[in-house]
């Protein structure tokens, strides 16, 4: 068989007719990958190219064992079948945030950056420029310490919201 998708300068994205059947004891003979290297370049020419050479709709239609006017068929079994060889139609759950990342996250605030960088002049200028240097860190790490406070609450409160917007999920 004459592969026509050799000749596009795109050929990752397509999955070549070729390899696009499986005839396993489910019925359905379109691979996961084609279906998504369709759905993935639908504005494409190779992925038109391709689902032409599937014979349009009615053949990927075909090919998937549903109907263009009503559907698959529904029945438990079809359904059972659908999920084993393509898989369920689910988003995957996100991995949460470590409390790390949520902190890392706050310190992104640009008024807390502001804060970091005053507080960094005020140490600076503190220690060089103060008559008194055993009191000259003072005001910067307090504005240092301050802004580690504002980070662990808003990273905690953060953590707080995932753990509550994943119990709502799993209702």
């Amino acid at each position: 068989m004459t592969n026509l998708f050799s000749l596009l300068p795109f050929r990752t994205k397509v999955v070549p007719i070729s390899d696009s059947f499986d005839h396993s004891k489910s019925g359905f003979r379109l691979k996961l990958s084609t279906l998504v290297s369709l759905i993935s370049g639908r504005s494409d020419p190779e992925s038109r190219r391709l689902l032409a050479e599937l014979g349009g709709l009615s053949g990927l239609a075909s090919l998937l064992k549903s109907d263009l006017t009503n559907g698959v068929p529904g029945t438990s079994d079809d359904i059972k079948g659908r999920q084993h060889f393509y898989g369920k139609n689910t988003v995957p759950d996100a991995e949460p945030k470590t409390f790390l990342e949520l902190a890392l996250d706050a310190l992104g605030d640009e008024t807390l950056i502001i804060l970091m960088i005053s507080a960094s002049i005020s140490l600076v200028l503190g220690l060089t420029l103060e008559a008194d240097k055993s009191i000259g860190w003072i005001e910067g790490t307090v504005i240092l310490l301050s802004v580690l406070i504002v980070v662990m609450v808003t990273a905690f409160n953060d953590m707080q919201k995932e753990r509550q917007f994943q119990a709502l999920q799993n209702k």
